[in-house]
């Protein structure tokens, strides 16, 4: 009876974990876990938006960002995932990057976690370019509204 208990959470774990893993690698944002090890950062999964967008493969799980980024770059992450890590606090920055000729924005939420005697830092990186330009158009609009408003008013006091 114990056994068949046993069982049966051992396979409802083992089919959430496929659900899981299933549902990481659906969705559009950038999805990637790495492992702090000492002053380096190392790959341990990148999901398939992450592969596709930076253009990586599962040659890249084991490698340090240092290994797969340009010095300038990863020097920059790594200021990100320090405090990330070192104060056990989610950190939230935005980067600017170039894709396919194109300024693209990006936000990037780094989540600290220790798993057994592993501190793992959990990415989520989404683009935002599409919502950064409607604020800036919104705030562009309503500079111009603002202007309008008090154009009339000095017209109405004349």
């Amino acid at each position: 009876m114990k056994h068949d208990f046993i069982k049966s959470v051992y396979e409802d774990f083992s089919q959430l974990s496929g659900i899981l893993m299933s549902a990481i690698n659906s969705v559009k944002d950038i999805f990637y876990i790495l492992e702090v090890i000492e002053d380096d950062y190392v790959y341990l999964f990148l999901n398939n938006a992450g592969k596709s967008h930076l253009l990586l493969d599962e040659t890249m799980i084991g490698k340090s960002v240092f290994d797969l980024l340009p010095e300038e770059k990863a020097n920059l992450l790594k200021r990100h995932y320090e405090k990330c890590y070192k104060k056990n606090k989610i950190v939230t920055f935005s980067d600017e990057v170039e894709v396919d000729n194109q300024q693209r924005i990006y936000e990037s939420v780094l989540t600290p976690v220790q798993f057994k005697e592993h501190k793992l830092i959990v990415t989520v990186v989404r683009d935002v370019t599409d919502y950064s330009k409607k604020i800036t158009e919104l705030k562009h609009s309503k500079d111009l509204l603002e202007k309008n408003d008090q154009r009339l008013m000095s017209l109405v006091e004349q």
